[in-house]
C-alpha cells in the first residue's frame, strides 16, 4: 500500500500530460518546425505510400511482417530527407554569409547628403555600431600583428570614407607618429624616458572614438539596425549542428537494422 501510495504522490507531482491529445503535443516538445519528428507528417502521406509501393517491389516483401519493416523504411527515409534539407539550408545560409561583402548589407555606412550625392565617389563613412566593430578589430590587429602603415591606413579609410570625424584625425595623427617612432633605431632613437608611449595614446584615442561612436550607435536605436540587415543570415548553434549529425548516424543505423531484421525474418520462414 505504501509504495502504491507512494508512486501515487509521485505521478501527481510529475505534471505531465495526461490526455491522449496532450500526449501528442507534448511528443513535439523536443522538434523544431517538425524537423526532428518521428513519424510521418500528414503532407508526407501520399509521397509516402508512393515509396511504400516502390520499396515493396524492389525488396519483394510478403507478409505483415516483411511489410511492418518497408513501413519503418519509409519512415526512416523520409526523417533523414527531413534533417538533409534543413542542413543544406543552413549550410547554403552559411555559404551567402561568408561570400558576403559588407559592403553589400543594407545601411552599414551613412546615407550620403543631398549636398554630395552628385559628387563621384564620394564615401560616407561606415555607421556607428559599424564603426564600433571595426575600430575594436583594428585596435586588436595592432597589438597582435604590430603596425602595418600601408594596410592600416587603408583600413581607416574605408571606415571613414570622406568623413572623417575630428576623433577618428586623431587617430589618424596619432598612427602617424606611432609608426614613425616604431621605424627609428639606433643612434635616431630617443631614450625610452624621453619617449612617449604612442602606441598607448593611439589606444587611448581609438577608446575615446569607440564611446562617442556607442553613443551615436545607441540614438539609432543598433538593435533594430542589426536585426533588419541579418535577420536573413543567421545560423543555427553548434548544439544543433550536433543534433543533426546524432540524427544522421542513428538513421543510418535504424536503417541498417532495418534490413538485417528483414534478412532475420526471411532466413526464419526459409526454414519453415
Amino acid at each position: 500500500m505504501s509504495s502504491q501510495g507512494t508512486k501515487s504522490k509521485s505521478q501527481a507531482r510529475s505534471g505531465g500530460p495526461r490526455t491522449s491529445r496532450g500526449k501528442a503535443t507534448s511528443s513535439q516538445n523536443s522538434s523544431k518546425h517538425k524537423i526532428f519528428v518521428h513519424h510521418l507528417l500528414p503532407e508526407e502521406a501520399d509521397e509516402a505510400n508512393l515509396l511504400l509501393e516502390e520499396i515493396r517491389e524492389e525488396l519483394r516483401l510478403n507478409g505483415p511482417l516483411e511489410l511492418s519493416v518497408g513501413r519503418d523504411l519509409v519512415q526512416n527515409e523520409f526523417e533523414s530527407q527531413r534533417v538533409e534539407k534543413f542542413a543544406a539550408q543552413e549550410s547554403l545560409k552559411a555559404q551567402k554569409l561568408a561570400d558576403l561583402s559588407l559592403e553589400q548589407l543594407p545601411l552599414i555606412r551613412s546615407p550620403i547628403p543631398p549636398e554630395k550625392k552628385d559628387e563621384p565617389g564620394y564615401c560616407t563613412r561606415l555607421r556607428p555600431a559599424w564603426c564600433v566593430m571595426f575600430l575594436n578589430n583594428f585596435k586588436k590587429t595592432i597589438k597582435n600583428k604590430g603596425p602595418r602603415r600601408e594596410f592600416d591606413l587603408e583600413y581607416l579609410r574605408w571606415i571613414y570614407g570622406d568623413e572623417m570625424t575630428a576623433l577618428g584625425e586623431g587617430i589618424w595623427l596619432l598612427y602617424t607618429i606611432f609608426t614613425q617612432m616604431s621605424a627609428q633605431t639606433g643612434d635616431e632613437a630617443k631614450p625610452e624616458a624621453e619617449t612617449p608611449d604612442y602606441q598607448q595614446l593611439l589606444f587611448d584615442q581609438i577608446d575615446r572614438e569607440i564611446e562617442a561612436q556607442k553613443t551615436l550607435a545607441a540614438v539609432e536605436n543598433v538593435q533594430t539596425f542589426f536585426k533588419e540587415c541579418l535577420s536573413n543570415v543567421v545560423l543555427p548553434s553548434d548544439e544543433l549542428w550536433d543534433r543533426i549529425e546524432k540524427y544522421r548516424t542513428a538513421s543510418a543505423r535504424k536503417r541498417n537494422r532495418l534490413l538485417e531484421q528483414l534478412q532475420t525474418i526471411r532466413h526464419l520462414k526459409r526454414q519453415k
